[in-house]
């Protein structure tokens, strides 16, 4: 099984993401999460999350240029 680094995963990710039509900080901002979660050794919610985000763009039921809104504001 081949190796990556994160310093070679993060920017690929990063590409993978703009391709599908994310702007730039979402890309960055969803990458750096990825591989950040891999190297907590949270692997289920790193970069093999990748493909299922890529379909789910496919499908249309995530838009990549969307932008997050808070609707509410809770104590908690």
């Amino acid at each position: 099984m081949p190796v990556f680094s994160a310093s070679q995963l993060e920017p690929l990710a990063r590409g993978i993401f703009r391709g599908a039509g994310a702007p730039a900080d979402i890309a960055d901002r969803v990458a750096h999460s990825l591989v950040a979660s891999n190297l907590m050794g949270h692997d289920s919610h790193g970069v093999l999350r990748i493909p299922s985000y890529l379909e789910a763009i496919e499908k249309g039921t995530c838009v990549p240029s969307a932008r997050p809104t808070t609707q509410e504001e809770t104590a908690t």
